[in-house]
This record gives structure tokens, sequence and C-alpha cells, in this order.
């Protein structure tokens, strides 16, 4: 508490000529900035101990923090005041595709799993460190929702680039639904690679010449060597 919310002297002078509610308000949005990066959106996001720590220090009753206005034209001052004071700027249109991507060249190759909130825990952290402040959470879901899939598009392109016409068409035949399931020989007809991919419930050595067979006929695709070379091993465990 005293290392993330103590006002220094500096600070305490950029609420000069705020009272009551707004000197509060102020003063917590100014501490709660430092700590997340963020601005809070309403009341209930700063916890009542900082609240409290905070108001002894502007001596300011703790009361007064619920009269705080959050949408009002004394907070839009306060958020400008506070983004210039700590060396920020607003999140722009123009900050959309550095963030693209950083997070398709930093973020994603790392990660095994799209973990949507570490995801945006490494989004956030990059535009802190670059004195962003970050959009809302929504926005700022599809800013990652865009830089997932121009990651995916440019790692498809990139393997794709490497196969030659007979491999395509090798992999579009087995792409395409031309065979009953083995194990389910009622069910609808199914791609190849369906059935290729489907165990065998029939233990035995029928079962795994079958096996082998299937194994065979991936093997006959004739993949080449170094197809994944680049692709991020986290990325190709998914």
């Amino acid at each position: 508490m005293i290392d993330d919310w103590t006002l220094l002297p500096t600070e305490q002078a950029l609420l000069a000529g705020s009272q009551e509610a707004n000197r509060l308000g102020l003063a917590v949005m100014l501490k709660a900035f430092q700590y997340e990066g963020r601005f809070p959106a309403r009341t209930r996001d700063v916890p009542q101990a900082a609240v409290e720590f905070v108001s002894r220090q502007v001596g300011v009753e703790v009361t007064q923090f619920e009269r705080y206005d959050w949408r009002g034209r004394s907070s839009s001052t306060h958020r400008a005041l506070i983004r210039e004071f700590c060396g920020y700027r607003a999140f722009a249109e123009a900050d959309v595709p550095p963030l693209v991507d950083w997070m398709c060249e930093h973020a994603l190759p790392r990660e095994e799993r799209q973990d949507l909130l570490k995801l945006k825990a490494l989004a956030l952290d990059h535009l802190r460190d670059s004195r962003i402040e970050p959009p809302t959470h929504a926005q700022l879901e599809r800013h990652l929702a865009s830089a997932e899939r121009t990651f995916e598009t440019k790692l498809c392109g990139l393997v794709f680039s490497r196969l030659d016409p007979a491999r395509v068409q090798a992999l579009d035949d087995l792409l395409r639904a031309t065979v009953a399931d083995e194990d389910e020989p009622e069910a609808d007809r199914t791609s190849l690679i369906h059935s290729l991919r489907t165990d065998s419930r029939r233990p035995g050595l029928e079962s795994v010449e079958q096996q082998i067979a299937k194994l065979g006929r991936l093997r006959a695709v004739g993949l080449p060597r170094g197809l994944f070379e680049g692709v991020p091993i986290g990325v190709q465990r998914r």
C-alpha cells in the first residue's frame, strides 16, 4: 500500500485547486493509473483500502469518493492531466497495426494455447512499456482477435508456399468426402483424413494392419522436409 498508493510531493501539487470529491477522485485515479497503467472505470474498480489510504493523505473524507463523477467534464480533464503528468497518451486507431504486429512477433508465437486472459496481459504490459493508455477491454479483445487471424494467416501462407502442386492436390484428396467411416459403416460419407485419424475399435492383427496402411497412406502424400521450419514449436503443439 505504501509503495503503490503514497502521493509524492509533486503529485500532491497536481491536486491544487481541486476540492472534496474531485480532489480525492483525481488522487485515486492518478495512483490507480500509475499502478495498473489504465484508468478505473468506476468506484468499485478501486480497492476500498486504497481509497481510504489516499483519502487520509489528501484530507478528504473517504465517503466523498462515492460522489466522484466518472463521466463528467472534471473526470475527462483529470484523465488528460494524468496522462500528461505520467508521459502517456491515449490509444489511437494508428496504434492498432503496430499492436497487431507486436502480438504476431512477440506474443502469439510463444503461446501453446491462445489464452485470452494471458494475451490481454501481454498486450497491456506492452502498451504500458510504450506509455500508451490501452483501449477499452472490448476494443482490446477485437484487436487481439485481429492479431490471431493475422498470425494464423501468415503461418498458413508460409507453410502453403512450400508445397508444390502435386502435394497440394494430395492434401485436397485427403479432405474430399469420398470414403465411409470404417468403424461406422452406416455413417454418412466423410473425408479420407477423418478416416485416417480414426482409431480402430477392434483390437487384433487386422487392426494393426489397418493402422499401418493408414500411416502408409499419409506418408504417400510426401510432405517436404522443413515444411514447418520457422513455425514456433508452441504453435506446432496446438
